[in-house]
């Protein structure tokens, strides 16, 4: 609010100012504030705060009186409103509402309005004559806060950079721990690896009655579709015969156990697997808890996605393939042999298995092990190298290690014409755009 009574007489009184709008101020600010007479009695000593500088001068637009025709009944708060001065008093919102009154009055289409205070009648709103004026116009600012500079460096880089690595929390730790001290290779070369169980285990109750009833309901929408009904089970042949799920023995089809509900994902643009089954490891048992909820899931220990197409940008000749049946390295009974889809902790094991191979076979194909710690994200290999020779000895190498482990690479592209390398694997051109 601008403006007052030309016969204002000093009212004197020292106030500290230690903080306004959370900006906290270096020293304390003692001021002597000029109250008019006629509105001191409108606030108390305890109320006042005083400021060295509130904003710019008021109006902050030229205006002339003639402008805007006020009826002379009407006594001002500011009679020289139209003069442009510094602002007099700042009001606080717990004193605003006592001082406005309820009477307005219209002053015109695109012209401000009066209201009614106790000061006398302000004058409030818009004036259409000023928005071709250069000085008016809005103005957005987002303030930041910050006490250190080096602090807001910290977050800028930490905004714009490429995401690095994590840091390891103490379930990720102990996760990495027991991962090193269970994991082994069996007589193919596999890695075993073990499902890492956090302290709800013992709540885990029995889901044998909900598995069943969405193992019905499935087989209900088979049985509408034929020919879908067919290929799916042709999966669960495929399982059996590649050794990832086994019949489970009668003698121990009472023990403690969960059972996976699955239901069938048709993707017909996909290029080999047009259906899919996912496996629900998030079905709740009798007692309310699943078994992902039992599982610590561990670390991400995969490069981010952007690093992996960084690096597929860098050189002229690239490739791209993927493991098959990375994860899975169901009235019958069958239990998994292998890394399950679908299961919280897979992700973390299959991801972490390509790491130890690395460990275990490095040595043995240095091109391999670097493809394998960088440009893997999931299943999904890709990379670019400098000459067609380079691609050649990558592939070559890249295949026997996963061969060692008892993984088979797949859907093989690459833009070097004629592309071939050794191993049964699918070549697919890859287009140079």
């Amino acid at each position: 609010m601008t403006g007052g009574s030309n016969n204002a007489s000093p009212y004197n009184y020292e106030e500290n100012i230690s903080q306004l709008a959370d900006s906290e101020t270096d020293e304390n600010l003692i001021a002597t504030p000029v109250i008019p007479e006629d509105i001191r009695t409108i606030f108390s000593e305890d109320n006042n705060v005083i400021l060295c500088h509130l904003g710019s001068n008021q109006p902050n637009w030229q205006v002339r009186p003639s402008d805007i025709v006020i009826p002379q009944r009407f006594k001002l708060a500011d009679p020289q409103w139209h003069v442009t001065r510094p602002i007099d008093i700042l009001i606080g919102a717990q004193l605003f509402w006592d001082i406005v009154g309820g009477e307005t009055y219209s002053l015109g289409s695109g012209l401000p309005c009066l209201r009614d205070t106790k000061l006398g009648w302000i004058i409030i709103g818009s004036f259409g004559h000023n928005q071709d004026q250069a000085n008016s116009f809005t103005v957005s600012c987002n303030v930041s806060n910050a006490t250190r500079i080096d602090e807001t460096f910290r977050k800028f880089w930490d905004i714009e950079s490429i995401p690095m690595e994590t840091m390891v929390e103490k379930e990720h730790r102990e996760v990495e721990n027991l991962f090193s001290a269970t994991t082994s290779r069996a007589e193919d070369g596999r890695c075993v690896v073990h499902l890492h169980f956090n302290e709800r285990l013992s709540d885990l109750g029995n889901n044998s009655r909900s598995a069943f009833r969405q193992f019905h309901s499935l087989e209900s929408k088979l049985n509408k579709d034929p020919e879908l009904k067919v290929k799916y089970a042709q999966i669960f042949e495929e399982y059996l015969k590649l050794n990832i799920i086994e019949p489970v023995p009668c003698d121990e089809l009472y023990n403690s156990s969960f059972y996976l509900p699955h239901h069938c994902v048709v993707r017909a643009e996909a290029e080999t697997t047009k259906v899919r089954v996912v496996f629900n490891a998030s079905s709740r048992s009798e007692t309310g808890v699943s078994l992902n909820d039992c599982l610590m899931i561990g670390p991400v220990v995969q490069p981010p996605l952007i690093s992996v197409l960084m690096r597929f940008r860098m050189y002229p000749w690239a490739i791209s393939t993927d493991i098959v049946k990375m994860y899975l390295q169901s009235v019958h009974h069958y239990r998994f042999r292998t890394v399950c889809c679908g299961v919280a902790s897979s992700p973390h094991l299959a991801s972490r298995v390509l790491k130890q191979l690395d460990h275990d076979e490095g040595n043995s194909f240095p091109l391999a092990a670097k493809v394998i710690t960088s440009n893997f994200y999931v299943d999904d290999c890709l990379l670019s190298v400098k000459t067609p020779q380079e691609a050649k000895e990558v592939m070559r190498q890249l295949i026997e290690l996963m061969n060692s482990a008892g993984m088979t690479l797949s859907k093989t592209k690459s833009n070097i014409g004629n592309f071939k390398h050794a191993g049964d694997v699918s070549e697919v051109p890859l287009n140079d755009d």
